[in-house]
Order: structure tokens, then sequence, then C-alpha cells
């Protein structure tokens, strides 16, 4: 089943949405790509206790665990050291394992 990696960062966290997607992302996502990433999405939230939410598509939960396998701390540690560049505050993660869901078209 597909599964989601969400990133959530708390109001007053101050997110840096220009470096988030100009240069952040730039860091990021080819370790994300390498492990299975299908698409994302940068949100800002409209009200709540969450400013951004990111959401990380992969096909399956074995996706998002690849992203801590042997090998990789190098990029995951270039992506956890960019996060003061953007950001007053680490996000919260889930990890969401889609159980059901449908297209609407028209």
């Amino acid at each position: 089943m597909p599964a989601t990696l969400v990133l959530a960062y708390p109001r007053g966290a101050e997110v840096d949405l220009a470096y988030y997607t100009g240069k952040h992302l730039a860091i990021a996502l080819p370790a994300l790509k390498q492990a299975g990433l299908k698409s994302w999405r940068v949100s800002k939230a409209a009200a709540g206790d969450h400013e951004v939410i990111v959401f990380l598509e992969f096909d399956s939960l074995a996706s998002i665990a690849a992203l801590s396998a042997p090998g990789t701390e190098a990029s995951r540690n270039a992506a956890a050291e960019d996060l003061p560049n953007y950001s007053k505050l680490p996000p919260v993660r889930w990890v969401v394992e889609e159980i059901a869901s449908e297209v609407l078209v028209g």
C-alpha cells in the first residue's frame, strides 16, 4: 500500500518557504528519490498547531524505512544540518499507510 512521510512544522517555526523550496529540497530530494519517493507537496496550513506541512509519498512503508538504511547517513545528516537555515523548530514526523482512496475527476 502507498505510504506517506508527513513533516509538520509547528507554529512558531517561522519556516522560510523560499529557502525550503529553493535550496533545502535540492539537498533532501536526491536521497528521497533514491528511496523511492513518488511525489511531494509543501503546504501552508490555514489554521491549527502547524504552519507548514510537507507530504512525501512513497510506494510502501518499506520505501520510507529505506531512508534509515545503512549507507544513507550522509544524506540524512546533510538534510538535518540544514534545518537552522529555514526553520526555528524541527518538524513533527508521522508515517502513514494509505488504506483507501479515490481520485475524483470532474
